[in-house]
């Protein structure tokens, strides 16, 4: 992939972007790669390196140090270096955490048949974004919304779907930032077709409503969070 989906904050590189959703339990919803990453080394005797673990599931390396990192940092899997054995620094290991369960087949294979369509329309489709848009838009009117003002009708969505929306600033112009994805490594697969679906379904809402609005949605927009922009009026925001 182009993007770079990390930025460094005072000196320590963190990811740009949401966190994966908790489910209602608080548990976490992994994607079915990063899934099978945590299977692999929860019916593994050994403890492998990044590298090893790449080669067993023909991974590529960073793909596979990418996945185990954030194993780690959610508490899935530990990290530790092995005793030194000649010269150079010892390997970083990686192993399950005991008492870990595994994701549910189910929320792995929603996740998946996401990610497969998402990466179907983006080789197929002329104009994926446009496409994604209006996905997203008809999306949205299979769903009903409460009424009310178009602001918390669009973050009463947002937190139904597991984005767990934050409000940064309120007026004129609304920061909503959206501090989980559902469909996070999808998203960063074809963020054309599925930050624009998201989007869709944003725009699909204000018409809804029938209310004067713009939204706006920045996926990776910064550290920890994508960023909506709901500017309240006729006129988009300057």
């Amino acid at each position: 992939m182009d993007k770079d989906y990390f930025t460094t904050v005072n000196s320590v590189e963190k990811p740009l972007g949401p966190a994966p959703v908790r489910s209602d339990s608080g548990s976490i919803t992994l994607s079915p790669q990063r899934a099978a990453v945590l299977e692999r080394l929860q019916h593994t005797s050994t403890t492998p390196t990044s590298t090893e673990l790449a080669e067993s599931m023909n991974l590529h390396p960073n793909t596979a140090r990418e996945h185990l990192d954030e194993l780690v940092a959610l508490g899935f899997a530990e990290r530790f270096r092995s005793s030194p054995q000649g010269r150079g620094r010892p390997s970083l290991r990686y192993q399950a955490v005991d008492g870990q369960v595994e994701p549910t087949t189910r929320v792995r294979d929603y996740v998946g048949l996401a990610g497969a369509l998402a990466g179907h329309i983006q080789r197929t489709s002329k104009n994926p974004a446009k496409e994604a848009i209006e996905a997203g838009q008809q999306w949205a009117l299979t769903e009903a919304t409460g009424g009310g003002p178009v602001d918390e009708a669009i973050f009463e969505r947002l937190d139904k779907l597991g984005f767990s929306p934050s409000v940064e600033e309120s007026g004129p112009s609304i920061t909503i930032n959206l501090t989980r994805c559902p469909l996070l490594d999808a998203a960063k697969q074809n963020p054309d077709v599925v930050c624009n679906v998201h989007l869709g379904l944003l725009q699909g809402t204000v018409e809804q409503l029938d209310q004067a609005a713009n939204v706006q949605l920045t996926p990776f927009a910064k550290p920890g969070a994508c960023e909506v922009l709901l500017h309240l009026g006729k006129e988009n925001p300057g």
